[in-house]
Order: C-alpha cells, then sequence, then structure tokens
C-alpha cells in the first residue's frame, strides 16, 4: 500500500500541470491522454531500473519546460537496444509488476520507445537519454521529457545548464569504468564467475563478458581451472 500511495502522490505532482483536454467517454470525462500515459511509463522506467545497491537516489525534476528522471545504476542492455523496445531487463521486476498493477506502466520492453512515439506524435522536442556520472562518481540514466514544441524558442538547449550539471559519458567511459569495477570484484573474490560478476553488478552477461575479454586482452587477468572451479590470477 506504501508503494501504491507514495507513487501515484509522485505521479499526480508531476502530471498536476499537463494539458487536459475536455473529452467525454459517454457521459464521463476522460482526463487521460497519450501525454499522461508517457509520463507514467518513464515513472516506471525510473523505479524499476534503479540500482538501489548504489549510493545514490531515485530523483525526479519538474520545470516549466521539461521532466528529468533520474536514477542511479547503468543502462543493462545499453541505450540503442533500449531505444529499440522489444526486450527488457529490469533491475526491479517485483516493483516493475506492483506497478503495472496499479496502471503504471506498460508492457515491459515497450516503454522507452512508447515515450518516444508519444512525444513525436504530439509534435514535442525529442526526449533525451543519457548515462552521465555525477561529482560522486555515480554512474546515472537520465530521461529528460521536454515539455515544448518543435522549434519552440523555450526548446531545452545547453545554454540552460543545471545546478549542479552532470556531463554525459561517451561510451568508452562507461566501458571503461565498467572494466574497472569489474576487476575489483576479482580483485575481491578471484573465485567469482561470470555468472556472479553479472548478478552482482546488475549488468547484462554480454556485458560482463565483455569487460572480462579486455581484461584478458590487456594482460591483467587470466583464468585457471573451469568456469565454474577455477579463479582468476591477476598479472599486475
Amino acid at each position: 500500500m506504501t508503494l501504491k500511495n507514495g507513487n501515484t502522490k509522485v505521479y499526480f505532482k508531476i502530471a498536476a500541470d499537463l494539458k487536459k483536454p475536455f473529452v467525454l467517454d459517454g457521459i464521463y470525462r476522460t482526463d487521460d491522454t497519450p501525454i499522461h500515459v508517457a509520463v507514467r511509463e518513464a515513472l516506471a522506467n525510473c523505479l524499476s531500473n534503479a540500482d538501489f545497491l548504489l549510493s545514490g537516489s531515485v530523483v525526479i525534476r519538474k520545470y516549466p519546460d521539461k521532466i528529468v528522471f533520474s536514477n542511479p545504476g547503468t543502462i543493462r542492455l545499453g541505450k540503442k537496444q533500449m531505444l529499440r523496445g522489444g526486450e527488457s531487463q529490469p533491475r526491479n521486476k517485483l516493483i516493475l509488476n506492483m506497478l503495472n498493477y496499479i496502471g503504471i506502466g506498460e508492457r515491459a520492453g515497450s516503454g522507452v520507445p512508447n515515450i518516444y512515439k508519444i512525444w513525436k506524435e504530439e509534435n514535442f522536442e525529442e526526449p533525451k537519454v543519457e548515462e552521465t556520472s555525477g561529482r560522486d562518481g555515480i554512474i546515472r540514466t537520465i530521461v529528460t521529457l521536454p515539455l515544448v514544441l518543435k522549434g519552440s524558442t523555450l526548446a531545452i538547449s545547453e545554454k540552460q545548464p543545471e545546478k549542479s550539471p552532470e556531463k554525459p559519458l561517451k561510451h568508452s567511459e562507461i566501458m571503461e569504468k565498467r572494466i574497472g569495477a569489474v576487476l575489483e570484484m576479482i580483485k575481491a573474490d578471484p573465485s567469482v564467475s561470470r555468472a556472479e560478476i553479472s548478478a552482482r553488478m546488475q549488468i547484462s552477461d554480454s556485458q560482463a563478458r565483455t569487460a572480462i575479454e579486455k581484461l584478458k586482452e590487456r594482460g591483467i587477468i587470466r583464468r585457471e581451472g573451469s568456469d565454474t572451479n577455477g579463479k582468476w590470477v591477476i598479472s599486475l
């Protein structure tokens, strides 16, 4: 009940100023619009993909010209797959199921593409999806929903910095941070398996495999024994 009440309160605050055209369904007024649906999708995506094991917290900010959803953690399937849709690997499946139950969020894997589709149909400036690193070193996923029409003089620009600007990370920078985190995990537990690395870091198996292969290519680690019973040897 706490989850339902807390998240519906947050949603109503976010959606308070969104326009609601006067539309009747029979004798009843229908206040729901595609924009409201998209905002709920963004909220569900933010909460269900947050890495709550990190020190950062979920932050949702509403401005006159945009809504910004920010959660700690990287995009598990990568930004390209997130925008493409069709696949889903939420960190918090239980939270996603609970949100679906109370009408927040749609089918897994369809959320972000649906947001882009709705924003395009409404002729708004295109949403932005970024992975950034703040002063605390925590990588965050940030989804920005502009609330201005394309070509408007109020359109979001880089000339309007946040109070605490965060520089978007390049793919190579995200990869290096992930490689470093994998190495630290191996140092702490030389017997850790790739599957355990993937589970503990909340990343996909392919992301864990890529990081391990990079460490091998650089001559930093090697594996002795089998994948299940072997151990890592660090050659630093």
